[in-house]
């Protein structure tokens, strides 16, 4: 393995050197990286109209077969929406999430105006993988596309952080 030794120089090749300097230098900040993923997960509700989604909101099934809420994604470009909507339906009775509220953001009372929908719809997403008490992702996930080839029972299994 090779070694860089700077020695004092004069002339033009100081800049360079002083780039190199502070390139090589460690960073003094203590925010760690964001280490993304990809995952899928189940739409359980959207927000927006039916036609046109504004953003899906995301789980997958607990232990004790019930859809456990994980997420919500970022704002749907046009195309994605318009994919998305075509393969929604409006949830029939007995929805798990029926009478649920959801926080329009992390901390917030406000809450968001949703509409249920069947949970049939897979979708691949990029996700945070930071989490919260309830092992929800903190941050919202970034729909990457719709899995009409995947059955909600191929989507990985949620479970409670251990505590």
């Amino acid at each position: 393995m090779g070694c860089l030794v700077i020695a004092d120089v004069t002339g033009p090749g100081v800049g360079v050197l002083a780039a190199l300097r502070r390139i090589l230098q460690p960073s003094n900040t203590d925010t760690p990286p964001v280490v993304r993923e990809t995952t899928e997960a189940i739409v359980g509700a959207i927000t927006g109209p039916l036609a046109a989604p504004s953003s899906l909101l995301l789980g997958s099934y607990g232990d004790g077969g019930r859809l456990q809420y994980t997420g919500r994604t970022t704002a749907l470009a046009q195309a994605a929406s318009s994919t998305v909507a075509g393969l929604l339906a409006r949830a029939r009775r007995g929805h798990p999430w029926t009478g649920r509220s959801f926080s329009a953001e992390w901390g917030s009372r406000e809450t968001l105006n949703v509409t249920l929908v069947e949970p049939e719809l897979v979708v691949e997403v990029g996700v945070d993988v930071a989490r919260d008490a309830s092992g929800r992702w903190r941050h919202p996930a970034r729909l990457h596309r719709a899995r009409p080839d995947l059955s909600p029972g191929d989507v990985p299994r949620w479970s409670s952080p251990p505590r």
